[in-house]
């Protein structure tokens, strides 16, 4: 019975060997037959290649006398920035109200005041041994003077330094001058007990407090000129060659722009020099804008707070056939696409002057008038039939 099974196992597992290699083919044939079949039965497809021109976006250039503006960006920056410091060391017994954070003190506004009482008394001490020295140097001149006269009356030859009194007389009087520079010093000494503003300036940082004692040289705030400030534009070799430095003692006047907010602001500034050498490190230059009364504290102009980002738009020299485009209508950094008489692609060659935002500025052979591809499409070829749509917004402007 054992040796019926086995031969049984083994029979039937050299049929399914054989039965299943033989299925396969055969549903393969049934797919390929069913495939072939609903093929048939479709129409065969054509490629077609359309002849409709492709549709750009595209705008007309213009031109105009001056060539746009270099637009770039930096901080606005105090002219003057002070750590005002005491020169002498006391007690504040006095604070000026406005010397606060964000107050505006005026130039020659005393702002702190120091416990001054023993600079009093050392001035008192030290006129009573100025009158002393000029006293004994009255004396002294007189008692010099009687010592030449006798000598006339009764000496004999030339008379020895000491017979008319001359080291003394010197003595007293470099005593009166000692004491006399005490009393300078000392009166100055006392002066400096009040520290007063020594321009006009916004109050940025403040370390005092009534009672509080501060020694010599201490810190005590720190303080920003509000009479002007000023903004460092960085500028590249090439942009420096473009921008319309004014002569020596003049100024360019510029146009500084921010948003408040949502809000856009404008404010007036002027380009009044560069630095006049090159970063070794990062190969830039900076270009100096003034900023009069940055905080319109004397005038009704829009106040631009120091620290703020500004973007400055700088006079270019005048550039032949320049040209603002926005940013998209590069092909590449050299080329543009223009659309000819027949409404068809040409590359044209450019050079780009500079950037900023969504605009270019380049120079090469266009004119007014031209039509140019504002967004190329994905694969331009030259010679290829186009069909131009007016954008919407032109970016060069918005």
């Amino acid at each position: 019975m054992k040796i019926s099974l086995a031969f049984f196992s083994q029979n039937h597992t050299r049929f399914w060997q054989l039965l299943l290699p033989l299925l396969f083919t055969v549903l393969t044939l049934v797919i390929a037959a069913g495939f072939l079949f609903r093929t048939e039965d479709e129409p065969p497809r054509k490629i077609v290649q359309s002849s409709q021109p492709v549709v750009v976006t595209g705008m007309t250039v213009t031109q105009s006398a001056e060539p746009p503006p270099l637009r770039l960006h930096g901080t606005v920056t105090p002219r003057y920035r002070l750590q005002l410091s005491t020169e002498v060391s006391g007690k504040v017994v006095f604070l000026n109200r406005k010397f606060v954070v964000g107050g505006y003190v005026k130039a020659g506004e005393l702002l702190i005041g120091l416990d001054d009482s023993s600079y009093r008394y050392e001035l008192t001490a030290l006129k009573a041994e100025l009158a002393s020295a000029d006293l004994e140097l009255q004396r002294e001149m007189e008692r010099a003077s009687l010592a030449a006269r006798d000598w006339r009356e009764f000496g004999h030859g030339i008379a020895p330094p000491l017979v008319l009194r001359t080291p003394q007389l010197a003595a007293a009087r470099a005593t009166f001058e000692k004491a006399e520079a005490d009393l300078k010093r000392a009166t100055l000494e006392q002066q400096k007990t009040a520290i007063r503003a020594p321009f006009d300036a916004l109050v940025v940082g403040l370390t005092v407090s009534p009672g509080s004692v501060v020694s010599a040289g201490a810190p005590v705030a720190e303080l920003f000129s509000t009479s002007s400030a000023e903004i460092r534009l960085p500028v590249s070799p090439q942009q420096a060659a473009l921008i319309r430095l004014p002569a020596a003692g003049e100024q360019e006047a510029v146009t500084i722009s921010w948003k408040q907010g949502t809000r856009p602001m404008l404010r007036q500034g002027y380009l009044v020099r560069s630095e006049g050498f090159f970063d070794p490190h990062s190969r830039f230059t900076h270009a100096l804008v003034e900023v009069p009364d940055p905080y319109a504290l004397q005038g009704a102009e829009t106040a631009l707070a120091m620290g703020r980002f500004v973007e400055v738009a700088l006079p270019l020299v005048s550039l032949t056939g320049a040209v603002q485009l926005p940013e998209t209508a590069l092909v590449d950094e050299h080329h543009i696409l223009r659309v000819n008489s027949y409404q068809q692609l040409e590359y044209v060659p450019v050079t780009l002057v500079h950037r900023y935002g969504d605009s270019i500025v380049v120079t090469g052979a266009l004119k007014a008038g031209d039509t140019i591809v504002s967004v190329p499409p994905a694969y331009p070829v030259a010679g290829m039939k186009v069909r131009v749509v007016p954008a919407e917004k032109d970016p060069s402007h918005g």
